[in-house]
């Protein structure tokens, strides 16, 4: 009997003292690569190879032509023969086209060109912004940001296909999950206007949302439901939107991957473009929210508004548009979801007192779901309670690191990630545009980490709010989100395995 329970009291002992210590150096995968992480916060090579093979799971706000690098362009421009100026590096559809605008002597490129390496070379600078030092000019290279977009346009319109599938490529290669892409804003302006309803009904109703926006405000829902309820009963409106759902699904179906592992999921934001008469604007988030009510659609998930923030028409019609946001969610027989531009801004950029409410409107007038950029938060009136609602709303702000340093010069604590970081504000990080950059979304994780130093946890958690935060539907984000706990216990098994060989490294 005593040796019966010597023996079980060896038994015992050896579970207390043994079995602990042998788990204790089987440690997780992902104990490992934190560690390793931890090591290399400072390290960018080390940091660009580990995020390089890091999932990502989404990239929320990332525009089609903006995101496409500049040697593509320059590429479809050579083999649809487009027209150049030399002097800007703005292409055209045609000589006439060129000449029209004042071009004396415009250039046809062609492949047999003698100097087209060269040309090549100075339109890729042109057309991106690859020398840019935000430091030395910021409001120079946000001056070329924007005017890069209009150099290329004549090689983008025709090949939205072409652009679609390197965006999915790259993302494939880059292990991102999802993408959500603006695209293409519907088309339509004064002469459609006049056409559907009437000779000079553009201008009259122009001039009546643009009285009311710039004076008593009370009258404006009126004048927009005046002008809604007319539009609800076009069958020419109806049609553009079915016309402008059945082109995207084209281009999305024509742009998937063939024989490509690990393709992301791919949906759409449509937009309006802010810059423009009211009436324009309006109509075309109009037609944005019923592409994202129509029954056969399954592409559009939100809407949006482009464009620089700080343009004189912007500006000037703010409010209003953010008005016109609300009103169209009022009026929506369905849910439909917004991300909004918002707070691209910063000091010197704008008037002082222009910098106090772009935020708030999109947040409280629009009913915004997610806001874009939303730089200039310490400039907001009340900003501290505007954080606060932000992180008890849930409401996330879609970070684009090197998008503010090359367009406002914002960078490491001028930036106000920190500050949105420390309040628990939802953050996603994204590219915006990724091409005229020339950056990709691997880099924008080395550079979130360089500057503020996050842990690996925490930048696992900004990859699953990319999915979580995302427009894609309840049952797509579950599938996604389980998709991405896959990917990342792949990625860190994988990488306990380099962890090991680079140890080996040591000597």
């Amino acid at each position: 009997m005593t040796y019966f329970i010597m023996k079980r009291t060896t038994i015992f002992l050896l579970w207390v003292f043994l079995i602990p210590s042998i788990f204790a150096s089987v440690r997780p995968d992902s104990v490992i690569v934190y560690d390793y992480f931890s090591g290399i916060k400072n390290n960018e090579s080390l940091l660009n190879q580990f995020f390089r093979d890091m999932p990502k799971g989404g990239d929320l706000h990332n525009h089609l032509t903006g995101s496409v690098y500049a040697e593509t362009y320059f590429k479809l421009a050579v083999e649809d023969r487009l027209w150049l100026d030399l002097d800007t590096g703005k292409l055209y559809p045609t000589q006439l086209a060129a000449q029209k605008a004042g071009v004396v002597s415009p250039v046809q490129l062609d492949a047999s060109m003698s100097n087209l390496n060269n040309l090549r070379r100075r339109l890729l600078d042109l057309w991106s912004i690859s020398r840019f030092k935000a430091f030395n000019s910021v409001l120079k290279a946000g001056s070329d940001f924007f005017n890069a977009f209009d150099l290329f346009l004549a090689a983008a319109g025709a090949h939205l296909v072409e652009l679609l599938h390197e965006l999915k490529y790259r993302a494939a290669i880059e292990n991102v999950q999802y993408l959500e892409i603006m695209a293409m804003s519907p088309r339509i302006g004064a002469d459609e206007i006049d056409r559907f309803f009437g000779k000079g009904t553009y201008e009259k109703d122009n001039k009546a949302l643009e009285k009311n926006i710039l004076g008593k405000r009370t009258s404006l829902t009126h004048s927009l439901e005046l002008i809604y309820n007319r539009w609800e009963k076009s069958k020419e409106m109806a049609k553009m939107v079915k016309d402008y759902v059945h082109l995207m699904d084209s281009i999305d179906v024509n742009s998937n991957l063939v024989d490509v592992p690990n393709a992301p999921v791919c949906l759409y934001q449509t937009y309006a473009v802010r810059n423009a008469d009211p009436l324009r604007v309006f109509a075309q988030l109009y037609l944005s929210f019923k592409a994202c009510m129509d029954e056969s659609n399954s592409r559009f998930v939100g809407v949006n508004i482009i464009s620089p923030e700080d343009g004189d028409l912007s500006m000037k019609y703010y409010r209003g548009h953010m008005e016109m946001f609300g009103f169209l969610k009022k009026k929506a027989l369905k849910p439909v979801k917004l991300s909004i531009h918002a707070g691209e801004l910063t000091m010197g950029l704008v008037k002082p007192e222009e910098l106090g409410s772009h935020i708030r409107d999109a947040v409280y007038l629009a009913k915004a779901d997610r806001i874009g950029h939303g730089t200039d938060i310490v400039f907001e009136k009340g900003s501290v309670s505007l954080i606060h609602d932000l992180r008890l709303r849930h409401i996330p702000i879609e970070i684009n690191l090197t998008s503010n340093e090359a367009v406002l010069g914002l960078r490491e604590n001028n930036h106000p990630f920190p500050i949105y970081f420390k309040a628990g504000v939802p953050l996603i990080i994204s590219t915006d545009d990724a091409g005229v950059l020339r950056t990709s979304l691997s880099e924008q994780y080395t550079l979130l980490t360089l500057r503020y130093g996050l842990s690996y946890y925490e930048i696992k958690k900004l990859v699953r709010n990319s999915i979580t935060y995302s427009f894609a539907s309840d049952e797509k984000k579950k599938m996604l989100l389980n998709k991405l706990e896959v990917e990342f216990h792949r990625f860190e098994s994988r990488w306990v395995d380099n962890i090991a060989i680079m140890k080996q490294w040591d000597g």
